[in-house]
């Protein structure tokens, strides 16, 4: 009955996503929205849960395609389709690139708190040599990456966040970017998570591939 009710409406298949909230935050109302209009006549159902919750999902049948920040179990498929820096993100102090004071990323990170653990890949091996440079850096947990974001626009730290999640605020000049080189920086992953190649919607994975993200 209920296929036959969504045929009625109009929908020829389903495709149920789960999604982590950080990449439900950024890329998936574009995503969605893009989608829907190229495929009206496909009927989807979006689950947004931790990343590290995404694989049981997809192993027990309740979803078919997940996006994630992390790769799944070794019972599903891992697929990486776009990598993105994580850049060191502060307040915008109203000056212009041109005649604003250098923005020293010791001295930032020193003097501000810094949010941390809103991303389940990265942090564990940034948070470690950040310290080997500053042994007395204070940090906070903030496990979502929109708190973090909004912290960060009060002025009451400063975060390492990926691109794609504060592409916006850069551009309106409300957040800017520290220039951070003291050792290799930390890179945002994102996978596509399903059971097999023979279940997986093809076209549905292409499309999120061919979009630019940040």
């Amino acid at each position: 009955m209920n296929r036959l009710n969504r045929f009625k409406q109009g929908y020829h298949k389903t495709l149920r996503l789960a999604i982590s909230p950080i990449l439900s935050d950024t890329i998936l109302p574009a995503i969605i929205n893009k989608y829907i209009e190229e495929n009206p006549r496909v009927e989807l159902t979006i689950h947004v849960m931790e990343s590290t919750e995404i694989s049981s999902k997809i192993e027990s049948g309740e979803v078919d395609i997940g996006l994630s920040c992390i790769p799944g179990s070794s019972w599903v498929k891992s697929i990486q389709f776009h990598e993105e820096d994580v850049p060191l993100i502060m307040l915008h102090d109203g000056y212009d690139s041109e005649s604003g004071p250098y923005l020293d990323a010791i001295e930032i990170l020193s003097n501000n708190i810094l949010f941390t653990d809103n991303h389940p890949e990265y942090w564990k091996m940034l948070k470690p040599k950040l310290l080997e440079f500053i042994p007395s850096l204070k940090m906070m947990k903030i496990n979502q990456s929109y708190i973090t974001k909004r912290l960060v626009l009060e002025g009451i730290g400063v975060s390492f966040l990926p691109r794609s999640t504060i592409r916006r605020e850069l551009l309106e000049g409300r957040l800017i970017e520290v220039p951070f080189d003291y050792f290799e920086p930390a890179t945002a992953r994102m996978f596509f998570i399903y059971k097999n190649d023979h279940l997986v919607d093809h076209d549905f994975t292409s499309f999120v591939s061919a979009f630019h993200f940040s």
